[in-house]
């Protein structure tokens, strides 16, 4: 379901490059001919996106709980825990290397 929704999500980010050149490019003499193409993708746009969604809730989000326990151990695993070691070794903090006679 995440894939699909991904996917849905490129095809409305394509329209949105379809009804930017439409605009730009449909405006001679007063007269915008881009203006059938651009509302048929704006509205394609929006039924993607709306079937996406409901589905994605329905078949994916709705009744989801999280696992606790499996939670707490990622975080535990998590290699961002050394970003609380920061104050004392430092991001650019280099090793000190004994000085060449």
């Amino acid at each position: 379901m995440c894939e699909s929704l991904m996917q849905a999500s490129a095809r409305v980010l394509g329209n949105d490059g379809t009804i930017t050149l439409c605009g730009a490019a449909g405006g001679q003499f007063q007269l915008n001919v881009m203006m059938p193409v651009m509302g048929d993708v704006a509205l394609e746009s929006v039924r993607l996106l709306a079937r996406a969604t409901t589905g994605f809730t329905d078949r994916c989000l709705v009744d989801m709980e999280a696992d606790a326990q499996r939670c707490q151990d990622a975080v535990e695993k998590s290699i961002a825990l050394a970003t609380g070691l920061n104050p004392y070794i430092g991001y650019e903090r280099r090793p000190r290397w004994p000085k060449r006679r």
